[in-house]
């Protein structure tokens, strides 16, 4: 089972820094469908919660990941000291 995913860290871009709350719910089954989706909470990125499907939860959830990637893409994702935060090893 796939927990879900949480980090409270900051966003760099263009010299300014911004707090930078993530969170992607465990997957969930799709009702009457036979799919997964994780919803991705990220103020910083949008104002709406998203939903990342996939056809199971590790698709799912590997899919929100790299939704956020993509979207802090050029970038920074620092945590309090500075030090980059990488996703992809979280």
């Amino acid at each position: 089972m796939i927990r879900s995913y949480e980090l409270d860290a900051f966003l760099e871009d263009a010299g300014q820094r911004m707090p930078f709350r993530l969170r992607i719910s465990a997957p969930e089954e799709t009702k009457g469908q036979d799919d997964y989706f994780c919803r991705v909470h990220a103020p910083a990125l949008f104002a709406d919660d998203k939903q990342i499907f996939g056809i199971d939860e590790e698709q799912a959830h590997e899919l929100a990941l790299q939704f956020v990637k993509s979207m802090i893409a050029g970038k920074r994702l620092v945590d309090q000291s500075g030090r980059e935060i990488d996703l992809a090893k979280r």
